[in-house]
């Protein structure tokens, strides 16, 4: 688990692993988690837009709780040789105590980082 002090966590922390047959969408779970005292917006970024659909792909999640994330990817040929460089980006932002933003509000803010 990442530290809480980052106020979010992720499982697994630095590798999504896909399971064949590459023939249908293929989705593999990742679980972010609030352990902070404040709710935090995130935003799933990726280098292969058209290759991975992800579910939810933004929301905020209340303090000291965690969601599931489903990231899905399309069906495709699979070439073993080809190495894969896709990268996932997780972009968050704390919501600062006493601040009512709403989710439109939080989600635009990191949309536009």
């Amino acid at each position: 688990m990442a530290k809480a002090e980052q106020g979010l966590s992720l499982e697994p922390q630095h590798e999504l692993k896909f399971r064949e047959p590459f023939t249908d969408v293929v989705t593999a779970n990742l679980k972010l988690g609030n352990p902070t005292d404040r709710n935090v917006c995130f935003k799933v970024k990726t280098t292969a837009p058209r290759r991975y659909c992800v579910r939810p792909n933004s929301a905020i999640i209340d303090a000291g709780t965690s969601i599931n994330v489903s990231v899905m990817l399309q069906p495709f040929d699979y070439d073993p040789n080809e190495k894969s460089k896709h990268k996932f980006m997780v972009k968050k932002k704390k919501n600062k105590k006493g601040n009512s933003l709403c989710l439109l509000q939080l989600i635009l803010q990191i949309w536009k980082q």
